[in-house]
Parts: structure tokens; sequence; C-alpha cells
């Protein structure tokens, strides 16, 4: 196993703060710039800065990514959560959309996977490395891809890396969206292309927004957290003008949404399948789709 994460991870990985080099010893890389460590577990370098580990932290981003590293350690509740017919139906519409590209020898990235849906068919004809800042749920995806966990904030590839990046509702989830979107161009190869899908602002998920926003204030985040079985609170919406300023000089910045009637995340509504048939109807009326809750955002390079 030693010989195989060497082999696997030695040309792939840099320390994610100053791009350095890394050595592999034993059972950990190390940066010999910054002198961080950065152990292995099982099959899964643990790409995060050592500080994350600590018991008791100070700054408001590292105990929000704290918390994000931890809060999916229940596997039963992500998965029951990401099984809910309404994210069933964006699931499946997301898979046709990547499934549009033409993807074979690629190098691809999926940031934030979680249990990858997406990444077992990519796999076949690429390679695929998947990375989440959760060690529970990126151990159950498959052998065929590389796994890391890593902050999608501070990647640790080097510039150029990929062909081809997607990610799936986790800009929303950033403390600092802006550094997001830096590092997924910055480990774009040129020519390289991107898939992002992302809940948007003016849809009825503003509604939910508030609503959930008012429930923290009165009642706590532990109550808003055990009502909707999964997740965190601490979410924005997607910065698009950050979007724009990060991505519109180099590529075409392309919008669809999708699913103008959101459903709440809810165990109630999880047997309201008719729901997405409703949306299929209201996507293709052109005033009403404009309000879609998700947008599906594609960056082509510019000719």
């Amino acid at each position: 196993m030693v010989n195989t994460i060497s082999e696997r991870f030695s040309n792939l990985l840099v320390c994610p703060f100053d791009r350095s080099k890394l050595v592999f010893e034993q059972t950990r890389f190390s940066c010999q710039k910054c002198k961080r460590e950065f152990r292995v577990s099982g099959r899964i370098p643990l790409m995060l800065d050592p500080g994350l580990f600590q018991a008791d932290l100070q700054k408001e981003d590292e105990a929000r990514k704290k918390e994000e590293m931890e809060i999916f350690d229940n596997l039963s509740s992500y998965q029951n959560f990401m099984n809910r017919a309404y994210l069933r139906a964006i699931k499946e519409d997301i898979s046709n959309s990547l499934s549009s590209f033409e993807l074979k020898d690629k190098d691809i990235l999926e940031i934030g996977a979680g249990i990858s849906l997406f990444a077992g068919k990519l796999a076949e004809k690429n390679r695929v490395i998947l990375t989440d800042i959760n060690e529970t749920l990126l151990n159950q995806n498959p052998e065929s891809c590389d796994l890391v966990v890593a902050d999608a904030e501070n990647l640790p590839f080097p510039d150029k890396s990929f062909d081809f990046i997607y990610l799936v509702g986790i800009l929303h989830h950033l403390p600092d969206q802006k550094k997001g979107m830096q590092e997924i161009k910055r480990v774009l190869k040129e020519g390289g292309k991107v898939f992002i899908s992302e809940p948007t602002k003016w849809s009825v998920n503003s509604i939910y927004y508030l609503g959930r926003k008012l429930l923290i204030f009165l009642f706590g985040k532990n109550f808003v957290r055990k009502l909707v079985g999964c997740g965190t609170p601490d979410e924005e919406f997607l910065d698009i003008k950050e979007l724009n300023k990060t991505f519109s000089s180099d590529f075409q910045i392309r919008i669809r949404k999708i699913s103008p009637i959101r459903l709440l995340p809810i165990e109630f509504f999880d047997n309201l399948g008719f729901v997405p048939k409703i949306n299929h109807v209201l996507e293709k009326i052109p005033i009403i789709k404009n309000f879609g809750a998700i947008a599906q955002i594609t960056l082509l390079p510019k000719k």
C-alpha cells in the first residue's frame, strides 16, 4: 500500500498552502518548505491544514470547516437526505448534463464529491480524482477513483492539472467562495471546461434561506440541523458577481436554470414524487424557468 500511495500521488499532490513538492515518508507527505505534514489514512491522503484537527478553533471560518468535516460522518443521515425525491430528480438532470461532455482519456476533478453519483461512470474512460473535506464520505467511493481529503479553498494540486472540473452544491458551503473559484481556475488546464450546479438566489430559495435564518435566530443551529436531517446551516447563495469576475475574461459562461418548485429539505416532503414531474413542465416555460431554484453553469474556454 505504501508503494501504491507513493506511486499514485507523488506527481499529483503539492502542498496546498505554498504549492511546494511533497516528500512521502512511511505514512505521510511532508512539505519541506512550510514543514507541514499530511498523513495518509488507508488509500486517502489527508491534505488539510493540521490545525483543523485541533479540539478548539478560534477563527470562525476554521470552525465552520471543522463542522463540515464532522457533520457528514453520519452516513445513514447523509444517504437518507440524498435519496429524497426532489434531490433524485436534480441528480438525474445533472447526470444527463455531464454526459453531454465528450470526456475520454482526460484528467477529471470532482470537488466536494461526498459519495459521488457520477464518478464511477466517468472513471471508465478517464482518470478521476475526488476530493471532499469529509473522509467518511470519501471512503465510500469506488476503487477506480483516486481520493483526496482536501479543502476546496486550498486544493493540493499543481497549476493546470485537470481537463475537466465539476462540483455539485459545493460553492455555497464555502466560507470564501472567491478563493474556491480562484482555485478552480488555477488547477484547470488551458482549454479545460468546468461544470457547476448550485442553488440560486432569485427563486423560492430566498424564502427558504430567510426562513432558515429566522429559525436559527429563534431556536439555534442544532434545531435547524435536526429539522433538515443533514448538513450545516451556515450556507450562502452562490456569488454570481464573483463568478463573472473570476471567469468571464477567459470563459463563456452558460447558465441553465431548473426546478422552479423547490421542496423544503424536510422528511415530510420525501414522498411528493409528483413535484419533479411538474418541474419538467415548468422548465419549458420561458419566464417561469428563469426562476429555477438550481443553476447549472457551464464554463467553456473562449476561442
